[in-house]
């Protein structure tokens, strides 16, 4: 399967929140281009997913004018990823996901590995990763590449298992859409039995 695609989304009167104040924006446009992509033979799969946002902006006259009494930035009417809780949180500008895996066994045996990159995104508004801040203001992270791996056995129809590994590198990064300067979690494995009666 292979699929690209371009994007256009206009949605009017947008309701967004700072801090304990309910705000409402006259628009906001998201454009940009997606691919994906898939192969399976019956034994090796592969799934390939890239997207590129080339636009995310609020439009408001009022609350940019307000912007720009209070921070001296002077858009116009727009403002990149948004005024209020949308522009704290900044979509990356470039993801890509990657899964490769193979089934052995008669298909009782499933192995699988996943590659997932988010671009760094940041703008003159943002404050870096663990920087103090003040309420919703945007935040900047890095680059991240974050490795996956499970395998999966099937004993008979009744009872599975998995173990799952995430975050195998132990990487130290930020999730993009998060409002928390919290990191997402480093290595972790996980067991899991699953028996149906």
């Amino acid at each position: 399967d292979f699929k690209l695609v371009y994007f256009h989304n206009t949605v009017k009167d947008v309701i967004d929140r700072d801090g304990s104040i309910f705000a409402n924006y006259d628009r906001q446009i998201i454009d940009g281009v997606e691919l994906q992509a898939r192969l399976d033979t019956g034994r090796f799969f592969l799934t390939l997913g890239v997207a590129r946002i080339l636009n995310n902006k609020v439009i408001d006259e009022s609350a940019a004018a307000q912007e720009e009494l209070d921070y001296i930035f002077g858009d116009g009417d727009a403002r990149n990823h948004g005024f209020g809780q949308l522009g704290a949180q900044g979509i990356p500008p470039r993801t890509v996901h990657l899964t490769l895996g193979g089934r052995f066994f008669e298909r009782r045996l499933e192995l699988g590995a996943r590659a997932t990159h988010h671009s760094e995104y940041d703008s003159r508004y943002s404050v870096t990763f663990q920087g103090v801040r003040g309420s919703n203001t945007p935040r900047a992270f890095g680059a991240a590449l974050v490795f996956d791996a499970y395998a999966r056995y099937n004993f008979n129809d009744q009872l599975k298992a998995e173990v799952v590994s995430t975050n195998i590198t132990d990487q130290y990064y930020s999730d993009p859409l998060s409002l928390s300067d919290i990191p997402a979690p480093g290595r972790q494995i996980r067991l899991n039995f699953t028996y149906q009666f």
